[in-house]
């Protein structure tokens, strides 16, 4: 599970650093090294929320 926490942290910095450009999730789990299937569930089982959720919240907040 470390690993998936790393990847993760990785891809949150890839998203904030983006947040400006169009994100589409193949282009994030591209950035993981997983396919997009298996990132979706890493990410959601990991931050609570999916990787779209989470960007419309950064968004928001931003």
């Amino acid at each position: 599970m470390y690993n998936h926490e790393i990847i993760i942290k990785k891809i949150i910095l890839y998203v904030e650093e983006n947040l400006h450009e169009p994100l589409p999730l193949e282009n994030i789990a591209a950035q993981s090294n997983f396919s997009k299937y298996h990132f979706h569930r890493i990410f959601q089982s990991t931050i609570g929320m999916t990787v779209t959720e989470y960007i419309r919240l950064r968004e928001i907040l931003q």
